[in-house]
């Protein structure tokens, strides 16, 4: 008796902002768009929107991106900032300790984009699985001037 050989189902390739020759500092999904941070030969880059359909893109390079990090007790949370006029972008990543003692510290996750106008939060979109939208702080810092860390809710 042969036995027919087995094949696994192909994996869906995820959906990304970045291409392949880009080395990722964050992306995460909202519930009405992606939004990436993609470091490549030409610099580094924000972008926002769906693949074939980008709805914001920083400029070329890595001219006007900033990093910034704070450490909290158990955790912490990273930021990559752009600004186009008036606006900021800040995406970022965040994890929290929120027991202590005995037991596990039951992490919480957070991670999403932040629109400021002047200085004020106009807009926050959360990503929908923020565990796994994580900020690569060291990539960022590797190729990103530090920022002012933008505080929020």
């Amino acid at each position: 008796m042969t036995l027919a050989p087995l094949h696994a189902a192909p994996v869906a390739k995820p959906v990304s902002l970045c291409t392949p020759a880009e080395t990722v500092i964050f992306e995460c999904r909202t519930k009405r768009r992606l939004v990436a941070v993609c470091a490549g030969q030409g610099g580094t880059q924000y972008r926002a929107g769906l693949p074939g359909k980008l709805e914001l893109v920083s400029p070329a390079g890595s001219a006007g991106l900033t990093y910034a990090n704070r450490a909290y007790s158990g955790g912490g949370e990273s930021q990559v900032r752009f600004a186009s006029g008036d606006y900021g972008y800040v995406v970022y990543s965040s994890t929290i300790r929120t027991r202590f003692g005995d037991g596990p510290n039951d992490p919480a996750f957070g991670a999403g984009i932040i629109v400021t106008k002047g200085g004020t939060a106009v807009s926050q979109d959360r990503c929908i699985a923020p565990a796994d939208a994580i900020l690569d702080l060291t990539t960022a810092q590797q190729r990103l001037p530090e920022g002012e860390f933008v505080d929020h809710d």
